[in-house]
């Protein structure tokens, strides 16, 4: 179930209404195109679903990850999606299955997103103004730079806490461009 309130300019946030039930798999992070479309990773189900207002599913993004968990629109025209994915409590048999589990992928996708609401950056501040620790860094491979302290993070940290050193720029995939049902290629 995905729930929706309203988020007035001046005071507290609105009631909570139901939105958009979903079938299939759990919905985790959602994110919004400038159409009004509203684009869920399915967790357990290796996609994203592109929902229309009227609660249609009119795209869908299919990778080869069952736990897809993250979706987010990026670039400077916000015209590629970013999916991330999770190999949390995989076993060694879904891990050989799905060997791109934990990584990234990007698909360039017939939607454009939207940029961050006036709510967003009062509350979080504009990405501009958050300073050097808040940049946004380049996707190597299944690493991601994490924003907040500037350090790698990765879905499967060495024992010894360390992650390995890699050069600051790499190409991160190939991109496709989508057609329904769309593709995408590993990061």
């Amino acid at each position: 179930m995905i729930w929706e309130r309203s988020y007035p300019p001046e005071g507290p946030p609105g009631a909570r209404r139901d939105c958009l039930r979903i079938a299939d798999g759990y919905p985790d992070v959602i994110c919004m195109d400038g159409a009004g479309n509203l684009w869920v990773a399915i967790w357990g189900a290796g996609q994203v679903h592109c929902y229309s207002p009227e609660g249609i599913i009119v795209a869908t993004v299919a990778v080869d990850a069952p736990q897809t968990s993250s979706v987010a629109f990026i670039g400077e025209q916000l015209d590629t999606l970013l999916i991330t994915t999770a190999s949390t409590g995989m076993t060694a048999e879904q891990m050989e299955g799905h060997p791109n589990s934990g990584r990234l992928f990007l698909a360039v996708v017939e939607a454009v997103g939207v940029p961050s609401s006036q709510w967003a950056q009062q509350n979080f501040g504009h990405p501009a103004e958050r300073g050097p620790q808040h940049q946004l860094r380049p996707i190597i491979g299944p690493f991601l730079i994490h924003t907040r302290t500037s350090e790698l993070a990765s879905p499967g940290t060495s024992k010894s806490g360390r992650v390995p050193k890699f050069p600051k720029r790499q190409q991160v995939g190939q991109r496709h461009r989508c057609r329904r049902p769309l593709k995408t290629s590993a990061a």
